[in-house]
């Protein structure tokens, strides 16, 4: 199923990393956010199940990077599943 509209509705894509002062918590909320775009990406491409690898270097990072950030490819996901849930949901509650 295709999606359209801009990014800025996908909650984790548009989340406002805290800033620390170093900036570690700001590059980890954007690399989040380049691995789940990545994901929809890919899948919205006709990928529906993309590999680590594939998702890592569409992002930008490393494979390991994937893995900190999300504990297994299930993360990545059910994170890919809440943004999509939320796109559909007033959609759904329309007459």
């Amino acid at each position: 199923a295709a999606m359209t509209g801009p990014d800025r509705n996908e909650r984790v894509l548009d989340a406002k990393p805290e800033d620390t002062g170093d900036g570690r918590h700001r590059r980890s909320a954007e690399s989040r956010r380049r691995i789940v775009r990545a994901m929809l990406e890919l899948v919205r491409e006709g990928d529906i199940a993309p590999s680590a690898e594939l998702v890592a270097a569409r992002a930008g990072v490393g494979r390991r990077t994937v893995f900190r950030l999300f504990s297994d490819m299930e993360g990545v996901y059910r994170e890919m599943h809440a943004i999509l849930r939320d796109k559909v949901a007033p959609v759904r509650a329309l007459p």
